[in-house]
């Protein structure tokens, strides 16, 4: 399709309506590459076409009830890859339209028990604990989000890694990889949070937590939420969404360099993958005497 691009700085990223009336967001670059797999998505068609030596990612949205949240996916699949060229530039978009895919209409299939309690503790730390004391920009600058990097929240020369267990469920602090207790800052903190079920009109959901920081976003601010969510919350079913808790209490622990732990530097290279759990009862000695506002001060 012709149209007119996205960003006046860029010729890569496209937008256009087709002979189908459709909304079209085109990626091209330079150069003939064969993508193997593309990935069937609802409400979108994508295709890979070749003009001269010319290679177009085309994208048609196929539902115009979406075109807000179409629109937004363009913007942000424009904005991290305005970088890139060839057939790199191809594939990490048609990667990210994919990660992007659920957001145009949730699946809602439902978060398991650990993925809904590790989503719901990142949000209230979020929210009720950094925000008040940092303001929100900052708070949601430093929160790494659902994007698979290592602690939950990096604020200068310290980061905090969060886990959240509820009223009932076992206190055992689950560690799913080398990197979430591994230092890269000065300091490195463990948040447990021990949560319970409340009644509805009382305690926090993911909705009313979500719907307070979309409020206080601005429009570059709500692409960054949008991206730091979009993977749990268009996944979480709508009991999920609504269910509420609260905080009973938190623990602070300084994960220093005699903290129990499995990092990388302390295993066998062969070794390409833990997951290993600590009981708070042994963690007695590395316990912070402080709340999250006293140790960011």
């Amino acid at each position: 399709p012709n149209g007119s691009r996205l960003y006046k700085k860029s010729r890569n990223f496209w937008v256009s309506i087709n002979a189908d009336e459709q909304l079209v967001f085109f990626v091209k670059t330079k150069g003939i590459f064969k993508i193997k797999k593309i990935p069937k998505l609802k409400n979108l068609s994508i295709s890979i076409d070749h003009f001269d030596n010319e290679t177009r990612l085309v994208c048609s949205l196929t539902d115009l009830t979406l075109r807000d949240k179409f629109s937004l996916i363009a913007k942000r699949v424009a904005f991290k890859n305005s970088e890139h060229e060839g057939q790199q530039l191809i594939v990490e978009s048609l990667n990210e339209i994919q990660e992007w895919g659920n957001f145009l209409k949730p699946t809602r299939v439902g978060l398991t028990h650990d993925e809904y309690l590790g989503f719901w503790g990142e949000l209230y730390t979020l929210m009720e604990l950094i925000t008040p004391i940092v303001g929100f920009s900052d708070a949601l600058r430093f929160w790494i989000g659902q994007q698979g990097k290592k602690q939950d929240f990096t604020l200068n020369d310290l980061a905090i890694e969060t886990k959240t267990s509820l009223s009932g469920d076992s206190n055992i602090i689950k560690i799913s990889s080398y990197e979430q207790l591994q230092k890269n800052t000065k300091k490195l903190y463990l948040l447990r949070i021990q949560a319970n079920k409340t009644e509805n009109n009382e305690g926090f959901s993911l909705k009313n937590m979500f719907e307070k920081a979309k409020s206080l976003c601005s429009k570059d601010q709500e692409f960054e939420l949008i991206d730091k969510t979009k993977t749990l919350y268009n996944k979480a079913s709508e009991v999920q969404l609504d269910e509420t808790c609260d905080c009973l209490k938190y623990f602070i622990y300084d994960v220093n360099d005699d903290f129990p732990k499995i990092i990388k530097d302390n295993v066998d290279q062969a070794i390409t993958a833990v997951k290993y759990s600590l009981n708070p009862n042994s963690l007695n000695d590395f316990e912070v005497k402080k709340t999250i506002a006293e140790l960011l001060e």
